[in-house]
């Protein structure tokens, strides 16, 4: 295995392609960090996959939520891509925009490092929270001044 990286809570290995599988990633949480992160970022990404956001497929993930292993997406990340992006590429973060907008939801975490440039799409190959756009202004609100946000029309 090749490490590809190491975030606040997980590093992140590349698993070769072997006996007919094919390569993929494996994400395996540091010490110390929540057992349910993973388990619940996999569910995430299936949510956004089913409901119209491509995103890395997810084959495994450890019961006691230790690591999970998904799809690795060949491309380049948003952040590695250079620029002026294409005409393609700036349609495919608009189409995710638009879905946002549409559905009323926010993808957290959702950051130029987790974006992957592939198969002439965009894919989501990591992912924060999924939540109500209303909810976040909530929530700061409640944080920001101990109140909830004004009614909208």
């Amino acid at each position: 295995m090749k490490r590809l990286g190491r975030g606040k809570s997980k590093e992140v290995w590349l698993v070769p392609a072997s006996d007919g599988r094919p390569a993929r990633v494996r994400k395996v949480l540091r010490p110390g960090a929540a057992s349910d992160r993973l388990s619940k970022q996999c569910r995430r990404l299936r949510w956004l996959s089913d409901h119209g956001i491509r995103s890395a497929a997810v084959y495994a993930v450890d019961p006691a939520g230790r690591w999970a292993e998904q799809e690795y997406v060949e491309g380049r990340t948003l952040a590695n891509s250079p620029r002026p992006l294409t005409e393609e590429q700036e349609a495919g973060l608009q189409a995710i925009e638009a879905w946002e907008r549409r559905s009323g939801r926010y993808i957290g975490d959702l950051n130029r490092r987790n974006l992957v440039w592939s198969g002439g799409e965009w894919v989501v190959i990591d992912c924060g929270s999924i939540r109500y756009v209303d909810d976040l202004a909530d929530r700061q609100a409640r944080r920001r001044w101990m109140r909830p946000a004004p009614e909208r029309d």
